[in-house]
């Protein structure tokens, strides 16, 4: 979608807008979400301060594993988590495709990834496979979400 704008059209759903990011390091790739008309939608550019016009913040992550490793992806996770804490106290709702196979609890990373979500108050609401072929079943998105921060 970065090259050619018009491909926008082929991946529009009516009644949602698409609010998306290509992504800046690779050539290829962008995250993005659907969002239902009825809701007024701001895309910040920039951390907000406390809440004063709105309820809930929703943000959309992807974590590529040709960019960053997980460790390090955790730790700037953490640290992004606890900016938006010290700023907002209202609903907040994280997406994205993590790239971090949840069904796998015996994994460190898995632990200290769910130990990061349980730390915020964040609760997976995924629990079927969201990456699926012959030979694995894989659960790598997430939605999380907390009523009050």
């Amino acid at each position: 979608m970065k090259d050619n704008p018009l491909l926008l059209q082929h991946v529009s759903i009516p009644g949602y807008q698409l609010c998306y990011r290509n992504r800046e390091v690779c050539k290829s790739g962008s995250v993005g979400a659907y969002i239902k008309e009825c809701f007024i939608l701001k895309r910040l550019k920039e951390m907000p301060g406390k809440n004063v016009n709105s309820k809930s913040l929703f943000g959309v992550i992807y974590r590529s594993e040709r960019i960053l490793g997980c460790n390090e992806w955790i730790d700037q996770l953490d640290d992004l988590l606890c900016k938006v804490v010290s700023r907002w106290d209202g609903m907040l709702l994280v997406s994205g495709d993590m790239n971090i196979n949840l069904f796998d609890n015996r994994d460190r990373i898995v632990k200290r990834f769910t130990d990061l979500l349980q730390s915020f108050d964040l609760t997976q609401h995924i629990t079927k496979a969201t990456r699926t072929t012959s030979a694995s079943k894989l659960l790598l998105t997430i939605s999380s979400q907390t009523t009050q921060l």
